[in-house]
């Protein structure tokens, strides 16, 4: 709901006759499951991300050693055409290392 507020969004279901009571009462631990679930949606958007992130870093790794192995090119060459520099190639491969 672009532009919405949790207090606004919790205004809506206030004029709710079943939720009214409910919401009064549980107003402060409402907003805490609703930030909470806000929290772990980013958190998860972030790690979906980076994911993507390291899939595309080992496609173009792969890319590279595929056109070395297949069309016998060096490193440089190999790097070359897919546009990338030996320096980012090795910085890719110790990213991968680490995780």
């Amino acid at each position: 709901m672009p532009g919405w507020t949790l207090e606004s969004a919790l205004g809506v279901w206030y004029t709710t006759p079943r939720a009214d009571l409910f919401f009064r009462e549980k107003k402060e631990e409402v907003k805490k499951a609703m930030a909470l679930d806000y929290t772990w949606e980013v958190r998860e958007g972030l790690i979906r991300k980076e994911a993507r992130t390291e899939g595309s870093m080992e496609a173009r790794i792969d890319s590279i050693e595929n056109i070395q192995k297949n069309l016998g090119l060096d490193l440089q060459q190999a790097c070359a055409a897919i546009g990338i520099s030996v320096e980012e190639y090795e910085e890719m491969k110790k990213v991968l290392a680490d995780n």
